[in-house]
């Protein structure tokens, strides 16, 4: 029986892509904020230095990529928990 089959890791396998795919969005969002702040701070630092607006930028860049780092976390241990798990044929489990 093709592993599809079970109910159970179909599941996790529809877990860990749709993991997977929120953490490839959180990361593309970080380094696009991370781009952004480089740019305004940049711009700060060559104009006139407003001190708090980057550092909120900075601050709001690094949580962004904190919370992509944790979804890549989860993406991981879903892809383990699969490739790991040992897994029992319905039909063996009802001899």
């Amino acid at each position: 029986m093709p592993w599809v089959t079970n109910p159970v890791r179909e599941r996790l396998r529809r877990s860990a892509i749709a993991a997977l795919c929120e953490a490839e969005f959180r990361v593309r969002c970080a380094v696009s904020a991370t781009e952004e702040v480089v740019s305004r701070t940049t711009a700060e630092v060559q104009g006139t230095a407003r001190g708090e607006q980057p550092l909120r930028a900075c601050r709001s860049a690094l949580a962004i990529q904190s919370e992509a780092l944790g979804h890549l976390a989860r993406a991981r241990a879903l892809t383990h928990e699969i490739s790991t798990q040992e897994w029992v044929d319905e039909d063996e489990e009802d001899t």
